[in-house]
């Protein structure tokens, strides 16, 4: 009976090391850039590129006097900017934001879309693509206007956070102990 129950105990550690509380995005640094190219993977001028940790805040207020008409807010599995400004878009001028894991605490990304309460009109899947490590936003010939909002999903292959490796570890060590009892016995 005890033996069985130490193989529950056992069995209930390694259960519980695989709900592993391993995030998307919070608490990951990453690299956001805003700029002028001719696509997304060639940057003619960068109005800003920066490093910044996921957390509860908004990572990125506006601010219109160094080109950043928009707040940025990352949650772990979402991007929401609302802009502060309007634009009224047109031309051909290609204009991305990149969001990029340079520092590799993100598991490749697997999916980047629009969520259904984005509010700017005719922004739609064809402006975002991703790859591995990067997600790419296209504003070419985008008009928006104050209040206005994009909202972003974004899913990855999550990252087990330390603690869960140490659950695991000490639910193997738990099942060896009793498998080793048993032979003993």
């Amino acid at each position: 009976m005890k033996s069985l129950m130490k193989l529950g105990v056992g069995g209930a550690l390694l259960a519980l090391a695989g709900i592993s509380n391993a995030t998307v995005l919070d608490s990951k640094k990453l690299t956001l850039e805003y700029f002028y190219g001719l696509d997304k993977n060639t940057p003619v001028v960068t109005y800003f590129k920066g490093n910044f940790f996921v957390g509860p805040a908004v990572e990125f207020l506006a601010d219109p006097s160094v080109y950043a008409n928009a707040s940025v807010d990352f949650s772990d599995t979402q991007i929401t900017q609302v802009f502060a400004t309007s634009f009224a878009g047109g031309g051909s001028v290609g204009f991305f934001n990149r969001i990029s894991d340079t520092f590799g605490q993100v598991g490749p990304f697997t999916s980047f879309t629009v969520n259904p309460s984005t509010t700017v009109v005719g922004f739609d899947q064809s402006r975002l693509s991703f790859d591995e490590n990067n997600l790419f936003i296209d504003y070419t010939g985008l008009s928006y206007t104050t209040g206005q909002k994009l909202v972003f999903d974004v899913a990855a292959v999550p990252v087990p956070e330390p603690e869960t490796y140490a659950l695991m570890l000490a639910g193997l060590a738990a099942v060896g102990a009793v498998a080793r009892r048993r032979k003993s016995e």
